[in-house]
Parts: C-alpha cells; structure tokens; sequence
C-alpha cells in the first residue's frame, strides 16, 4: 500500500491511497471530489514510472506490488471514501494529513480531533 497527497487543481489537496496487490486505489477528499480526474492522472504516472523501472524492483516496493504495477492495463478498482467534510476552503491540508495519519496509524482518534484542528487552523 503506498499513499499520495494529490493536489488538485493547484488548490486543494487530497489523499490517494493505492492498494497494488489488490489492484484498487482509495480516494479520500474532504472537499467532497469525486476524483475521477486523479484516478486517471494517477494510473498514467504509474504506468510511466512503471515503464522507467522497468522488470526490477525498486526501493520502497514488494515484488507483488511492483508486478501489478506492471500490469496497469488491467483492471483497477477506483473508490471515493466517505469522509468528513472541512468547513471552510483552508482546512484540506490538515484533513489530507489526518487521512493519511488514521490510515498509517489506525488510530480512530485522529477522525474525531479533525473538527478540531480545523477550528485551531481557521483561527
């Protein structure tokens, strides 16, 4: 599993989380997206780092994720996770490191402390 904060449109950011075993890639977006731009954005770069790399692996990867990189052709599963909803048009990058941090920690409470650090941000 590896994450990538996405920015979207040069003004919001939001998180992709691609699952390469399972073949699927996870959206997550406080700003309520749909994501469908990234999802395709997001394959042809793998796609072309796939193509630089070639047959070997890189650092950061397992064999079974790099070989269903490889494999980008066939078919991907793209998903857009219900997520809070930030109030304002400043809080995407703290929501996107939130995401991020509950999905790497699996720390539930990270979720709840959102609102928050949203209220503290605005300030």
């Amino acid at each position: 599993m590896k994450q990538a904060p996405i920015s979207v449109n040069g003004c919001h950011w939001a998180l992709a989380v691609i699952k390469f075993p399972k073949r699927k890639v996870l959206y997550y977006d406080s700003g309520g997206g749909d994501g469908k731009a990234c999802f395709k954005l997001l394959k042809w770069f793998l796609k072309a780092q796939a193509k630089r790399w070639g047959a070997s692996v890189p650092e950061g990867f397992n064999a079974d994720e790099w070989s269903a990189l490889l494999d980008l052709d066939g078919s991907w599963e793209f998903e857009r996770v219900g997520t809070p909803m930030q109030r304002n048009c400043l809080d995407c990058g703290p929501f996107t490191l939130g995401f991020a941090s509950y999905i790497t920690k699996c720390i539930e409470e990270v979720v709840a402390q959102l609102p928050e650090v949203s209220t503290v941000v605005s300030r």
